[in-house]
């Protein structure tokens, strides 16, 4: 990257971890800094990130992989496989391309 970044390894998670640090160093919120990163991406993906702080919030996102979302009566649950979320989810959604899903303790949300 052009921006003075020193990578140490060649995977495709330090890029995005590099993008997202990047974007939440400007001041984007973490929903806003998932939701620009993605757009940047080439290729399928399916991802997960903690945010830690006033509210932890864990986003989801995806394309071109599978992705699903568990509600249970006291968790929420982020798997691959949707049929691995059926025996401890009252509800199992599949996560749309493209739309990343903020988890928090308190609610879901769709991003917009």
């Amino acid at each position: 990257m052009s921006l003075g970044y020193e990578f140490e390894s060649k995977t495709d998670s330090e890029l995005i971890l590099r993008l997202l640090g990047r974007y939440l160093d400007i001041g984007l919120s973490p929903k806003e800094a998932i939701s620009v990163t993605i757009i940047r991406l080439h290729g399928f993906f399916a991802m997960i990130a903690l945010f830690a702080g006033e509210e932890e919030q864990l986003i989801a996102a995806r394309r071109g992989n599978p992705l699903a979302i568990g509600l249970g009566e006291e968790a929420l649950y982020v798997s691959s496989d949707a049929n691995t979320l059926e025996p401890l989810s009252r509800q199992v959604i599949q996560l749309e391309e493209g739309s990343p899903a903020v988890l928090s303790s308190v609610n879901s949300e769709k991003c917009q």
